[in-house]
């Protein structure tokens, strides 16, 4: 260990590192995000290396690249130098966003969020109606309605919180949207994942009634199977919703405590260190939620 980090300190080791795993079929692309990650952390400590390193990368990138790469050249994140280059630039510009510019960049994220979530997104591939990325645009023509919930948080029926949604969202959507709502004076930490919830619709034919995403009711058809909406459930304007918080091993204790997610991100960081050996799990069954060539998409 002590030979290794010797070389996390040579420019030429290091440049070398990252252009052989920059190679097509080295690494997938959550691999890469993680790789960088991990070395910027590593240099954090020596920030002159590391200019040094992400200008030498930048150099022989546009030296390699042709005249056809020009223009996409820094368009996309799909290489390891180019995520450097972006986490180099966040650590060396912490302290002026923080104390000047992050207020704007925050609001103007936060408002092209609002104009996205206006219209609808599909929850598979990421396409939406309001996009200024021609790639990601939604193509479909989408029957849709904004809708009003009533959302009360862990069954607390003294504050009602009004949600707006689109009853062509998915369940986890209008989760992710009644956080967004309740939580927006909290930090990203403090959030519940959606894994953690559940959303009870609390004026049902049946009573209450807890909506999924996938369950026995979901439309199906040779081995594809729709993502379940507000619409598929008949959910109409100022109904009353739930959004319940999951025990975990029969204890009374909620899911978004801080020793439960600190175990989770944990997790998902062994994760990304392992080979992607699940990802032909769910293969049996397709899904998709308002685009149907996502499904070619997902068999391919």
């Amino acid at each position: 260990m002590e030979k290794f980090e010797t070389l996390l300190s040579n420019k030429l080791f290091l440049k070398s590192l990252v252009q052989t795993l920059d190679r097509p079929n080295m690494l997938t692309m959550q691999e890469k995000a993680h790789f960088s990650s991990v070395l910027s952390i590593s240099l954090l400590g020596n920030m002159r290396l590391f200019f040094e390193l992400v200008h030498c990368l930048l150099v022989d990138l546009i030296q390699t690249s042709t005249k056809k790469n020009y223009k996409n050249l820094f368009r996309r994140l799909d290489s390891i130098t180019m995520r450097l280059m972006v986490n180099w630039l966040q650590t060396g510009l912490y302290k002026q966003l923080r104390s000047h510019s992050g207020m704007q960049l925050f609001m103007l994220y936060k408002a092209v969020q609002t104009i996205i979530e206006m219209a609808p997104v599909d929850a598979l591939t990421a396409n939406s109606k309001n996009t200024i990325a021609e790639e990601k645009l939604l193509k479909m023509r989408i029957e849709h309605q904004t809708i009003t919930l009533q959302i009360d948080l862990n069954g607390n029926s003294d504050q009602h919180y009004p949600v707006k949604v689109l009853d062509c969202d998915t369940i986890s959507q209008v989760k992710q949207k009644c956080c967004a709502q309740i939580y927006k004076n909290k930090p990203a930490s403090e959030i519940p994942h959606n894994d953690e919830l559940s959303l009870e619709w609390q004026e049902g034919r049946s009573g209450k009634l807890t909506l999924n995403d996938i369950d026995n009711t979901s439309d199906r058809n040779n081995g594809l199977i729709c993502l379940n909406t507000l619409k598929h459930y008949m959910v109409t304007d100022n109904c009353r919703m739930a959004l319940m918080y999951k025990h975990i091993d029969e204890e009374d204790v909620y899911a978004n405590s801080s020793g439960v997610r600190t175990e989770s991100v944990t997790s998902e960081d062994i994760q990304l260190l392992v080979s992607g050996s699940d990802e032909g799990e769910d293969t049996e069954t397709q899904k998709w939620h308002l685009e149907t060539c996502s499904v070619s998409k997902l068999m391919s």
